[in-house]
């Protein structure tokens, strides 16, 4: 299974359909942030994954986006996300991380919006909202005719 760690977002419908650019967007039910991906795994790791995930204190958070911006830079992205401003994401982040026992990395929070074939540059937007994060998933990511996202297990805050 190709797997990944992630919350889910429910990003209001308006705010969703006010970003528009020419690329693949995200479907506005697959909007998430993620932890770590962990790639292609089997069902004892991920059953170790799910216990780990489950034994964690975490809390349902409120966090702030402020702003979208691209990678791998914002004149030439790949990528377009919606950047966070949340020290209970980072908080989350560290906390699987040393639960799991994964190895860090450059953690940047952020939710993709669109992906992109060809560079593109990143319009300035001062778009800030905020949204509650009120679980972490262990997700099995399936590309068919379209990205399914498909929650193995979930620790509810």
């Amino acid at each position: 299974m190709r797997c990944f760690l992630g919350s889910p977002l429910n990003i209001d419908e308006n705010i969703y359909n006010s970003i528009n650019y020419d690329g693949k967007k995200t479907d506005r039910e697959l909007l998430h942030i993620t932890y770590y991906f962990l790639g292609e795994i089997d069902k004892l790791y991920s059953n170790y994954v799910c216990s780990k995930i489950n034994s964690l204190d975490i809390k349902k958070s409120e966090i702030t986006v402020n702003g979208i911006h691209g990678f791998p830079n914002d004149r030439r992205a790949r990528i377009l996300y919606f950047s966070i401003d949340s020290e209970d994401v980072n908080n989350i982040y560290k906390k699987l991380v040393d639960e799991i026992n994964l190895k860090k990395y450059n953690f940047i929070p952020h939710v993709t919006i669109y992906r992109f074939k060809k560079f593109h540059e990143v319009i300035k937007s001062d778009i800030k909202f905020d949204i509650t994060i009120d679980r972490v998933c262990l997700y099995n990511s399936i590309f068919k005719e379209k990205r399914i996202y498909n929650e193995l297990c979930c620790k509810y805050m």
